[in-house]
């Protein structure tokens, strides 16, 4: 059985599974207790505990505000529109028209490198590894800034597009699809799939949302407590180490 993909399995062969599992679990806990040290036998009643929460977690669900997911779709559709008119209405865009024959993506980044590298004559500092070509990552993209006026005209455009475009394809439409007919959704928390036996989460992942840039920070709003709970944050800052 192909554990990341046990829901495609019938249940009767996914219960078998599990059970032997369970089972196999407890003859290596039964066989190895006497050389586990106190401190280890500590550790494993504290993953085990938290397996237990995790499972309830998952079984409990996670609500969405739908309002507050509605309004950010709108508001990152619109940004991207935004963007897309102010480049198709410059200079730049009718460069690569003439250039390419077609209106600039912002998707494609031979036509950020075109734009960058051959109409703005920005110099190339870094090149992909494989292709050797020029970069367009975000590290590339804040160095050709400080080329000249329009380059960081340019940049500021392209950024703004890429985050409302990753806020919108990476978050908001996976949190949308992730919606159970219960109205929550119910992600996956692995605890098998790091080797410091930090948990992970997954479909979607909740556990690591962006809260440096701003913009992507708004994506948090989104996840609300149930009526009569609240949220709360700890960070432990690595105890498992």
């Amino acid at each position: 059985i192909d554990r990341s993909n046990l829901l495609n399995y019938p249940w009767r062969e996914v219960a078998a599974y599990c059970s032997k599992d369970a089972r196999m679990t407890w003859f290596l806990r039964q066989k190895n207790q006497s050389q586990l040290v106190d401190g280890l036998l500590d550790a494993s009643k504290l993953f085990l505990d938290s397996t237990k929460v995790n499972v309830m977690m998952e079984s409990r669900g996670i609500r969405v505000d739908m309002g507050a997911l509605a309004e950010l779709e709108v508001e990152a559709r619109e940004a991207m529109v935004t963007a897309e008119g102010e480049i198709a209405q410059s200079d730049i865009g009718r460069f690569v028209v003439e250039y390419r024959g077609r209106p600039f993506s912002f998707t494609r980044n031979e036509d950020v490198a075109l734009v960058l590298y051959t109409g703005l004559k920005v110099p190339k500092v870094y090149v992909t590894e494989k292709k050797e070509i020029p970069a367009v990552h975000e590290v590339a993209l804040k160095e050709a800034a400080n080329h000249s006026a329009e380059a960081a005209w340019f940049v500021g455009v392209v950024s703004k597009y890429r985050s409302a475009h990753k806020l919108l394809n990476t978050y908001l439409e996976n949190f949308r699809s992730s919606l159970s007919d219960d109205g929550l959704i119910h992600p996956s928390i692995n605890l098998h799939t790091a080797r410091t036996y930090r948990s992970s989460c997954s479909k979607p992942n909740l556990q690591n949302q962006p809260k440096r840039d701003p913009e992507m920070a708004r994506i948090r709003r989104v996840v609300v407590p149930t009526q009569g709970d609240v949220l709360a944050e700890a960070d432990y800052s690595g105890a498992e180490v």
